[in-house]
């Protein structure tokens, strides 16, 4: 069991289900990033995860005491919107790819008890604009808890 929290390395795995992900037995993004870019039109459909929030929890004492870390990542999809009628379609079969995904995400192959949650009521859709560019968004929050102990107990 891990001994300290890894943040990044939740990242990247949250980043490679994502990149794993196919419509029609094609890869559902062109690009998955890990953080916000200034413009990411050439890179479209694109896969965004950001940390956004989350919290950390002791549940024991003593020698070995085990911490509950929670981040909470911003799970993002962008697409051009040069057609709604594209955009949509594109948008949805990506969403349901997705989600489809993290839904069945047991693991996210880091060391120790993980469990993936979508927070419930999170799902939005926008119409951002992106170096002057109408693109089509939708995002969901992603709730990682995953565990590790304090191998000397909490200190004084």
């Amino acid at each position: 069991m891990p001994t300290s929290p890894n943040t990044y390395a939740v990242a990247t795995a949250i980043k490679a289900i994502m990149a794993g992900a196919t419509v029609n037995g094609s890869p559902a993004y062109a690009n998955t990033i890990i953080g916000g870019l200034k413009d990411y039109t050439d890179a479209m459909p694109v896969g965004v995860v950001m940390a956004v929030a989350g919290s950390v929890e002791r549940y024991t004492l003593g020698r070995s005491a085990k911490i509950h870390d929670k981040p909470h990542f911003n799970i993002a999809s962008v697409v051009p919107y040069a057609s709604a009628s594209s955009a949509e379609q594109q948008l949805y079969a990506i969403r349901d790819a997705v989600t489809f995904l993290f839904a069945q995400s047991a693991t996210l192959s880091v060391a120790g008890p993980v469990i993936v949650n979508m927070v419930p009521g999170s799902e939005r859709y926008s119409f951002p604009t992106i170096n002057g560019n109408n693109c089509r968004a939708h995002e969901f929050l992603l709730e990682i808890t995953y565990e590790y102990f304090l191998p000397n107990g909490p200190q004084p």
